[in-house]
Parts: structure tokens; sequence; C-alpha cells
């Protein structure tokens, strides 16, 4: 019995383009039906073929992460960016109202103000209220100098200096470092459109209006864009257009200097067989000119 299995393992192989495993034929094995061993093999080489797959699938997705985690500063960068533009506040005023809150820090996070480099004023968080036993108050740490309040965007998550944060947006509406738009526009306060929104606010909400003052902006950002991108279709179809004919005209300037240069040719060419021609008559002048001169003197004699 254990010799019949090990002839069954030894004669066991694979296609080279499928994964079943097939037996040489035996036929005591066709005459006895097939052996509960080859269904042992055949989870063997299932298993060990699934084994390798996830290999394979395992090698890639590492690669990936290792490149993903070194890029991880860019990329996340990247994909706050769109965050942070979709939240974007009516004005600057509403988005320092709710747009911010004071920055947690933590020993993972980041300890410097990204925009002045100078390090940032740790605030610890307070104790969990999930636990019943009491939590020891964590002892204050030594402030390093230079040190100023940090506060962090909500949409995008981005922490910063909130003196540096501020002078920052006096000249610029999006994030340091994502650059995500953070509010879209400053109204001026005197405006009608102004006032109405002002009594809108106040009776329905000032949340719900901006809210709905921001899908109108970002509907009219976006036919914008597409305003853009058919100007910049009409462009190029217009720069090709003229490309097209401007090559039309460099050929017809090269055909007409072409012929221009054969009717040269054929110029020549007349010249010089009238020359020739000049020069034959002038030749059979001087051959008459001669046979008449001949013929008077032999009349002479």
């Amino acid at each position: 019995m254990h010799t019949r299995v090990n002839q069954t393992a030894s004669s066991t192989c694979f296609h080279s383009n499928s994964t079943k495993p097939y037996a040489k034929p035996d036929s005591a094995w066709r005459a006895a039906g097939t052996p509960p061993t080859q269904q042992r093999l055949f989870q063997h080489a299932t298993e060990s073929s699934l084994k390798y797959h996830h290999q394979q699938v395992n090698t890639r997705t590492n690669n990936l992460n290792s490149f993903w985690l070194r890029n991880f500063e860019h990329n996340a960068h990247s994909l706050q960016r769109g965050a942070a533009t979709q939240m974007a506040f009516l004005t600057k005023g509403v988005f320092l109202a709710d747009g911010l809150v004071p920055a947690q820090l933590s020993s993972r996070g980041p300890q410097t103000c990204s925009i002045c480099l100078d390090p940032l004023l740790v605030v610890t968080s307070p104790a969990s209220r999930m636990t019943s036993q009491p939590q020891p108050q964590p002892q204050p740490q030594p402030q390093p100098e230079h040190a100023h309040a940090a506060v962090t965007i909500k949409a995008c998550s981005h922490t910063f200096g909130k003196d540096c944060l501020l002078v920052w947006l006096e000249t610029s509406n999006t994030c340091p470092l994502c650059r995500g738009t953070l509010f879209l526009s400053e109204i001026n306060e005197n405006d009608d459109v102004w006032v109405q929104l002002q009594r809108l606010r106040t009776h329905f909400g000032g949340y719900r209006v901006d809210r709905v003052v921001e899908l109108i902006l970002q509907a009219w950002a976006e036919e914008e864009v597409e305003e853009e991108a058919v100007v910049a279709e009409e462009t190029a179809e217009e720069g090709a257009r003229l490309h097209r004919a401007g090559l039309q005209v460099w050929n017809e300037v090269e055909d007409n200097q072409e012929d221009r240069e054969d009717e040269d040719d054929d110029e020549d060419q007349n010249r010089g067989g009238d020359a020739e021609h000049d020069q034959d008559e002038d030749e059979d002048e001087d051959d008459s000119e001669e046979d008449r001169e001949e013929d008077s003197d032999e009349a002479i004699t």
C-alpha cells in the first residue's frame, strides 16, 4: 500500500498551462478507481499554488506600501487638498470663526510651525471620560522659547502657529501646506448683497445660508472652469487652423518659387538656342558669300 502511494506521488505532474495535476495512465488504477491519495495530492498542489500567488500579492503590496510611505508627506498633502477645497468657507471671517480649532499636539505630530519653523506650544489633552478610574494629571512640560499657540485647520488637519497663519491669510486664502482653498472671497460689508445675506443668516441660521451660498459659488466656479476649457479648446482649434493655413501659404510660396525657377531655366535655354541659331545663320551667310565670290572668279576666268 505504501509503495502504491509513493508511486502515485512520483508519477503526479502538472501541465505547463494548467494548475490541475494529472496522473500517468495506470491500468491498475483505472480498474480499481481513483485512490484517495490523489485527492490529497491535488489539495497539496492547490495549497502550494495559492501560497505562491499569495506571496506574490503580498510582495507587490509591500512594495507599494513602502513606496507610498516614503512619499507619505507629499501624498497626504495631495489627498487633503481636495477635502480643504470642498469645505471652503464663504469668507475669511467665517473661516476664522468656524474653520480653526486649538491644536492638540502629540509626540507623533508636528512640533514646529511649518511657516516660521519655531516650536509650537504644547497643549495637553484632558483625560478621557470613558474610564471610571481617575487619571493622573500630566506634569506640565517646560515650554521652549519662542513657542507660540498652535491651531489646526479642520478641513485638512494641518497645524500651524496661530500668529503665523493669520499673517499668511492676509495675502492668501489657501493652506500653506496643501494649498487647499480655505475660504472663497471677501465681500464688501457695505454691499446690498451682504446686507441681504446677514438678514438671511439671522432668520435661517448662519450655517445653512453659508452652505447654500457656497454651493452656488461652487457651481459658478465649475461653470468658469468649463468655460475656460471651452475657450482653451477653441483656442487650440484656432491655432491648429492657423497652422494649417500657414503651411498652405508656405507650400504655395515654395510652388511659385519652383515655377519661377523653371521659367528662368526655360528662358536661359531659349536664349542659348537663339544664340546658336544666329551663329548658324551667320555661318551660312559667310558660306554663301564665299560661294558667290568663287562663282564670280570662275566666270571671269
